[in-house]
């Protein structure tokens, strides 16, 4: 296809995801579309991707992340043994990722209101985190829209 589609403006790498072949602050984004839910370690792949990017650019992750309605969230904890022996996680919290690498999240959205993925939108902080983002505080509006509460400097 790269040949065919003349893309020869495009440089194609064959690497490990968990070993990028790419030096510290290599891009200015990176997208990571499918891949938090069915990895080993989602909070190691999203510091692999803070270590790519420069401070202050983007990592754009479209996944499925646990609803936070309960009753919705209870049905993901439930379905999640048979959603592991398929290869992904229907449980994993957004907010969990957020507690490793020095990501803030930026916005959060789906597309339609019954659509299972989300695209989360995550900048590379600059030097130390002005605020961490405590748990609780990422909130979504009926799955479609995240609103965090302002949190003080420490």
């Amino acid at each position: 296809k790269h040949q065919a589609m003349k893309l020869d403006h495009c440089l194609l790498v064959q690497g490990d995801a968990m070993a990028p072949p790419f030096a510290a602050a290599s891009f200015d984004h990176v997208l990571i579309s499918h891949t938090i839910g069915v990895v080993s370690d989602p909070v190691g792949v999203l510091r692999l991707a803070a270590r790519l990017v420069r401070p202050g650019g983007r990592i754009v992750v479209l996944n499925h992340f646990q609803s936070s309605r309960p009753f919705v969230a209870a049905v993901e904890n439930a379905l999640n043994p048979v959603c592991r022996r398929i290869g992904w996680r229907s449980n994993l919290p957004l907010e969990s990722l957020l507690r490793g690498p020095d990501l803030d999240l930026e916005y959060c959205f789906q597309i339609r209101l019954a659509d299972l993925w989300k695209i989360a939108v995550l900048r590379r902080t600059v030097g130390h985190r002005a605020s961490k983002v405590p748990s609780g505080s990422v909130r979504f509006e009926d799955d479609t829209v995240v609103a965090l509460q302002e949190t003080s400097a420490a």
